[in-house]
């Protein structure tokens, strides 16, 4: 099972000694991790020369915030897992960010490449590159290009990862660390404002007092 793990990290090594674990995937690279890569963070892992992407979070941070409108011209119905997403970067301690991603480009053919191209998206988003990310994060069945949107239950699956941390606005899934036993839960939609009660009406004017028959007939 082809697995992929985010880590927060207090130096730039290629091990993962007293490194953080933030969120794991499963089958694919969720498309947020991508949004805070680049081509030049990779380097080589060492379980065997998988690849390992290596980020600085200074720089993630600030290629998130760039290029979350361009995944939001493109996807316009994931604002709920992006605000997750920059609240998890926001949170993060450690300077660096650990991407283990090898097991899933190992899946494919050319993974540089397919790795290259995924990530030109951010700077250019045409077609051959957004093919590629779809592929990458397994979203192509989910994109519905006339909408502009994502449709599917475990959405947050494939956006930011299987595994629930703190900073995902679902529920805790129990102490099980497996992400096959763990149920992905749907995003909660934004409550809506409490009812606001109705107006009483304005209490009426009590009738005038009738005049008495005596005071009536002296007219």
């Amino acid at each position: 099972m082809a697995r992929a793990s985010l880590y927060s990290s207090a130096n730039e090594s290629e091990t993962f000694d007293n490194d953080t674990l933030l969120v794991e995937a499963r089958y694919s690279v969720p498309l947020c991790w991508l949004a805070i890569a680049a081509s030049e963070d990779a380097r080589p892992a060492p379980d065997g020369g998988r690849s390992l992407l290596v980020i600085p979070l200074a720089a993630a941070r600030q290629r998130f915030a760039a290029r979350r409108a361009i995944i939001e011209k493109c996807f316009s119905n994931i604002d709920l897992w992006l605000t997750a997403w920059h609240k998890m970067l926001e949170m993060a301690a450690g300077p660096y960010l650990k991407m283990q991603v090898g097991e899933i480009l190992a899946e494919y053919e050319d993974e540089d490449v397919m790795l290259a191209e995924a990530l030109s998206f951010f700077a250019t988003p045409a077609p051959p590159a957004l093919a590629t990310l779809l592929q990458l994060t397994l979203l192509r069945d989910k994109y519905n290009r006339s909408a502009h949107t994502l449709n599917d239950d475990m959405l947050a699956f494939f956006l930011v990862g299987g595994k629930c941390a703190p900073w995902l606005p679902w529920s805790d899934p129990g102490e099980d660390d497996e992400i096959d036993e763990i149920p992905l839960l749907r995003m909660q939609e934004p409550a809506p404002p409490p009812r606001q009660p109705l107006p009483r009406p304005a209490p009426k004017a009590p009738p005038a007092a009738k005049k008495p028959w005596w005071q009536i007939w002296k007219k």
